[in-house]
C-alpha cells in the first residue's frame, strides 16, 4: 500500500514538471500520504521488521523530491541548508497540522501547517 501511493508520488510528481513550487506540492502530497498510511507505517516502524525495505522507501522519496527541492533553492523558496533526508520530518510535520482537527478540517488543516513550515524553510534575508 505505501508503495502504490509512492509510486503516485511520483506520477503527480511528474506532472508537475519543473516548477519552482513543485517541492511544496510535493511535500503536501507526502502528507497526504503519511496521514493514509500513519497506521500502517507505524505498524511497519514498531515491528521493526525489514529495514532496508523502510530504507529503500525513504531513499526512494529522497530522490523523487532531490530535484524539486533543487529547483525551489535555486528559485530561492528553500533554504540553502535544507537537507533533502529530512523531507520525511517535514511531511510527518504536515500531517499532524490535520491530526487535531475535525475531519472536515483535514486538508486545511494540513495547508495551514505546510503554510507555517514553508515560513520556516524561506530563506532569511540578508542584513548589511
Amino acid at each position: 500500500m505505501i508503495e502504490a501511493h509512492i509510486d503516485g508520488l511520483a506520477k503527480r510528481i511528474e506532472l508537475i514538471g519543473e516548477r519552482t513550487d513543485a517541492f511544496f506540492i510535493s511535500l503536501r502530497e507526502l502528507a497526504n500520504l503519511a496521514l493514509a498510511t500513519r497506521a500502517l507505517s507505524h505498524a511497519v516502524r514498531e515491528e521493526g521488521r525489514d529495514t532496508a525495505w523502510i530504507d529503500r522507501l525513504r531513499g526512494r522519496v529522497e530522490a523523487l523530491n532531490a530535484g524539486p527541492l533543487a529547483r525551489a533553492k535555486a528559485a530561492g523558496l528553500v533554504r540553502a541548508d535544507f537537507d533533502i533526508a529530512d523531507v520525511h520530518m517535514i511531511a510527518q510535520m504536515v500531517a499532524g497540522g490535520a491530526l487535531d482537527t475535525p475531519a472536515s478540517g483535514v486538508p486545511a488543516g494540513a495547508d495551514r501547517a505546510l503554510y507555517m513550515l514553508i515560513q520556516g524553510l524561506s530563506p532569511r534575508p540578508q542584513h548589511r
